[in-house]
């Protein structure tokens, strides 16, 4: 609707903007100007009122005194002639009035006594009460002592008659200033906007691709630029209507040498033919009207199966290329095998919109086949007695292309871990230095520590990635030296725990350790069960917000039992049997964002195992984790049944 009531032309849109920021803005500054003005006006009259008050209090004393209270009259009748006075009025200290005059409507005061007696003020201060344009003044009157008190009634009609005049003024003053701004603005900006309207001329006769160019106007920078850009852009039109032309040509070529050699056709994104060439046409035996809007439904030969056809939906529907071979039946039913290739087209969205089917008559390529896949039977037929060798072959082929497949799956997620965990701190390393290094000057000494401090950080970090695919690339291979040597399991436990104390409570998190048993000992290399337990550990402290990490080890059976339970995010239940994996990641939004290389579990899963002992996890997703690990105990360690 708003856009119905703004008029189209850039100059008036300007002009109405500009008059409705000035209309905002000064009269806004008027008014704050007036009021500013209005209260000097009010508080002058209010200091002139007071003045006005204490000069009678200051005369009036010696009447009162003496009791001479004609003059006391006298004194008033005087004073109510004052500008803006209303009503005087004197009482003695217990407010029995002595003298009262008042202005009646022809501006003359006159004394009058409607009141014997009046509230006095309960304090010996001056007071001041201002209601709807009527200032009150209690003036207290005193020589050794307050003797009386001096009310006056004075009116502020004038000054606020005065700040209303200044009110207009300003409101004249801005309403000028607005009409003379708005006329200069749009005397500056007459030039320009006839250039931007020649340029938006120029602009609509770009699509001839002649390559003109515009004046330019140097007087205005945006003009000048605006200017520069439409050349650049004619110039490169023209430039990209040759290139386009070029291609065009060599397209159509292509085409040709393609029409020449293939079967093509191309269809929309429901299948329907939309182009058939005259391979095509030669080799289904319809013709091209018979074809066009139709599927190729009317060649199927009813060969191949549904899944067949779906898969291939599947593929290209996805947006990929579809590679295969397919029997059609022509028109007067003859058979005609097809080398096939499917290329989908895509929209800016990335989802096709026509599919183009690129095809090779095989159909004597596969007659021969046919023919040796009986001579093929034949010979199986000779070969019985290899049979056996065949099947067992192919069957340790087949665990064999498994464990290739493993591999290159482990393979894949190296690389993306890795590349992954080592860009990450690298980036993080090189951005910083790069910061100390230009900016060095500029950054004080805090910001300096700081920034060293990521780069120490993030070089830790590609420091545990490294050790951990030694060290996993040592254990895979069996190079580790497992200097084995018996150990308290408390001990070693409470040692390693140490290391974490201090960064859980940094954390806010609780560290509980339960050993319910002392004494129990196992025969193991004391790094390697360090680099165990700080694993879990470690990974309790990342993937825990809030709550408690636990510890507790005990003796079952022949094995010493050690656990740590976490409240963190917990593992999804469909990723438990693969979380000691190489490589392997929880997927998911939050434990991404924490990182890791997913060693850590892989590396303890092989020491547990070297030691023939077990490593599992216990968790639910948002509740935590349980992961526990036994190890055989060592001969005459204390046992529990």
């Amino acid at each position: 609707m708003l856009q119905r009531l703004l008029p189209r032309r850039l100059d008036r849109q300007v002009m109405l903007l500009v008059s409705l920021l000035l209309g905002l803005i000064i009269p806004f500054f008027a008014v704050h100007e007036a009021d500013k003005s209005a209260i000097r006006v009010v508080n002058s009259a209010v200091l002139q009122a007071q003045a006005l008050a204490e000069n009678i209090a200051v005369t009036s004393v010696e009447h009162i005194v003496t009791q001479d209270f004609s003059s006391t009259e006298q004194l008033l009748l005087r004073s109510a002639r004052f500008p803006g006075v209303h009503q005087v009025k004197i009482s003695d200290v217990e407010g029995r009035v002595i003298a009262d005059v008042f202005v009646d409507q022809t501006g003359e005061p006159v004394l009058r006594y409607e009141e014997q007696l009046i509230d006095i003020p309960g304090s010996v201060n001056v007071q001041l009460k201002q209601v709807s344009g009527q200032l009150t003044v209690w003036q207290p009157i005193e020589g050794a002592h307050v003797v009386g008190w001096l009310r006056l009634n004075y009116s502020l009609a004038e000054a606020e008659n005065i700040a209303k005049q200044y009110l207009y003024d300003y409101m004249m003053d801005g309403l000028m200033m607005i009409v003379m701004l708005v006329a200069l603005i749009q005397l500056v900006m007459r030039r320009p906007l006839r250039m931007l309207r020649d340029a938006a001329t120029f602009a609509g006769q770009l699509k001839n691709k002649h390559g003109q160019m515009i004046p330019i106007d140097s007087r205005s920078l945006e003009i000048e630029q605006l200017g520069i850009a439409l050349n650049e852009a004619s110039v490169n039109l023209f430039e990209q209507d040759a290139v386009i032309k070029k291609t065009l040509k060599a397209l159509n070529t292509q085409k040709s040498a393609m029409d020449e050699h293939s079967i093509v056709s191309i269809t929309d994104v429901d299948g329907c033919i939309t182009y058939a060439n005259q391979k095509f046409v030669d080799a289904t035996g319809f013709s091209r009207d018979e074809l066009l809007g139709k599927k190729h439904d009317i060649i199927k030969s009813g060969f191949h199966s549904r899944r067949f056809f779906s898969g291939m939906w599947d593929v290209i529907s996805a947006g990929g290329v579809w590679h295969g071979e397919i029997l059609n039946k022509s028109k007067c039913g003859e058979e005609v095998w097809v080398n096939t290739t499917i290329v989908p087209f895509m929209n800016e969205s990335g989802v096709p919109y026509e599919y183009v089917a690129i095809r090779t008559d095989i159909s004597e390529q596969k007659k021969v086949e046919k023919e040796l896949e009986e001579k093929a039977y034949s010979l199986a037929q000779l070969m019985d007695n290899l049979e056996d060798l065949v099947r067992l072959r192919t069957s340790e082929l087949e665990q064999a292309n498994l464990q290739l497949q493993h591999l290159n799956k482990v393979k894949s997620e190296f690389v993306s871990v890795v590349s992954h965990e080592l860009r990450t701190p690298l980036t993080s390393i090189k951005s910083f230095a790069e910061i100390l290094q230009n900016d060095i000057e500029e950054l004080d000494i805090d910001s300096q520590k700081h920034f060293l401090s990521i780069i120490n950080e993030e070089s830790d970090r590609l420091g545990r990635l490294i050790n951990d695919l030694l060290d996993l690339q040592k254990i895979d291979s069996g190079k580790v030296d497992w200097n084995d040597r018996r150990v308290n399991v408390a001990e070693l436990l409470m040692s390693s725990a140490e290391l974490f104390v201090q960064a859980f409570s940094d954390k806010g998190l609780q560290f509980e350790m339960t050993l319910s048993e002392s004494e129990l000992s196992v025969n193991i290399d004391v790094d390697r069960f360090k680099q165990l337990f700080v694993n879990l550990l470690s990974n309790a402290l990342k993937f825990t917000a809030s709550g408690t990490v636990t510890v507790a080890m005990a003796a079952i059976g022949n094995e010493v039992e050690v656990s740590v339970s976490d409240t963190g995010l917990g593992v999804p239940e469909e990723e438990l049997g693969s979380i000691f994996e190489s490589f392997h990641q929880v997927n998911s939004s939050d434990t991404r964002e924490i990182g890791g290389s997913g060693l850590g579990l892989a590396i303890c899963k092989d020491i547990v195992e070297h030691y023939s002992g077990h490593i599992w996890v216990e968790s639910e997703q948002g509740k935590g984790s349980r992961f526990v690990f036994t190890l055989p105990l060592a001969e005459g360690s204390e046992k529990t049944a």
